[in-house]
């Protein structure tokens, strides 16, 4: 149905639309990415940090295993023709497989560790660092969480970022931090397009 669409509509976008890719086999992971490429994507995206329900039970969607990350990244790298990134849990093990498997981008799903937000007028940490959770703030606290590992692995390879996103000073805070580029979708849930 998407790949439908993406083939109907990519003219209307004057913008790179790069295809998000969620199976639940490696054939089925490799069958989507040809398919997205075929409708005129130009560059596709493994999904394999979505943390919804249906996707939690099935080994080969949200992995925490490297090898089998591994299995998938090379599968739909061999499938393709355009550049393949992967989104995943922030764990350093899985970036690491990621990039030996050939990634040209990884996206990382910030949830673990925390570190302190930017002062963008000072260009320094904001100190205290301490976040409080609740309600209100559960989108910031994710930020702020993913900031400390995309700083800590854009040292090492090319990184995306998304965690909490609500606005502009977000997505600055996160490229200080070393990503390379930032995806949103929180704002657009708690704020609408």
């Amino acid at each position: 149905l998407w790949a439908e669409w993406l083939a109907k509509n990519q003219s209307k976008f004057q913008s790179l639309l790069i295809a998000s890719v969620a199976a639940v086999s490696v054939e089925g992971h490799a069958q989507g990415a040809k398919m997205m490429e075929d409708a005129g994507a130009k560059a596709v995206e493994i999904l394999l940090a979505c943390p919804a329900p249906y996707f939690r039970s099935h080994k080969y969607t949200m992995t925490q295993d490297a090898d089998v990350l591994r299995e998938i990244c090379q599968a739909v790298k061999q499938s393709v023709s355009i550049p393949v990134g992967v989104k995943i849990m922030p764990f350093s093990y899985l970036a690491r497989a990621a990039r030996d498997a050939g990634m040209d981008w990884i996206t990382l799903g910030g949830v673990f560790l925390a570190s302190p937000g930017l002062d963008l007028e000072a260009l320094e940490p904001k100190v205290p660092g301490a976040v409080f959770i609740s309600r209100s703030r559960l989108y910031k606290y994710i930020t702020c969480k993913a900031l400390l590992t995309v700083s800590k692995m854009a040292r090492e390879m090319h990184f995306s970022a998304h965690g909490g996103v609500q606005d502009w000073k977000d997505v600055a805070e996160f490229i200080l931090y070393g990503a390379r580029s930032v995806q949103a979708q929180s704002v657009f849930m708690l704020k609408g397009f």
